[in-house]
C-alpha cells in the first residue's frame, strides 16, 4: 500500500511539474512578453504623465526578456541580478 502511495505521489508531482513548465512556456513566450512590454509601457506613460511634478514624458521603454541572452540587468544594475539563468520554481521549492 505504501508503495502504491509513493508511485501515485510521484505521478502527481510529475504532472504538476509538466503543467508548470507548460504554463511558463505559454505565459513567458516571446509573443506574450511583447504584449506585456506594450501594456507596461502604456501604463507607465499614462501614470507618469498624470503626475503633477512631471512636466513631460519623453521616453518609456520596458523589456521582458524571453531568453537569458536578452537579459541586460547585469550591465545596468548587477546587484539586482540573482543568477545568470532563469530559474522557475514552485513556491513550495
Amino acid at each position: 500500500m505504501q508503495l502504491l502511495l509513493q508511485v501515485s505521489e510521484a505521478k502527481v508531482a510529475m504532472w504538476e511539474e509538466c503543467m508548470q513548465t507548460f504554463l511558463h512556456s505559454v505565459m513567458l513566450s516571446p509573443e506574450m512578453n511583447d504584449i506585456y512590454k506594450d501594456e507596461c509601457t502604456r501604463i507607465l506613460r499614462s501614470t507618469l504623465g498624470g503626475v503633477e511634478q512631471i512636466q513631460a514624458v519623453r521616453f518609456v521603454d520596458c523589456s521582458f526578456p524571453s531568453v537569458p541572452t536578452e537579459v541586460r540587468c547585469r550591465e545596468l544594475r548587477p546587484e539586482l541580478c540573482v543568477s545568470q539563468r532563469f530559474a522557475f520554481s514552485s513556491p513550495s521549492s
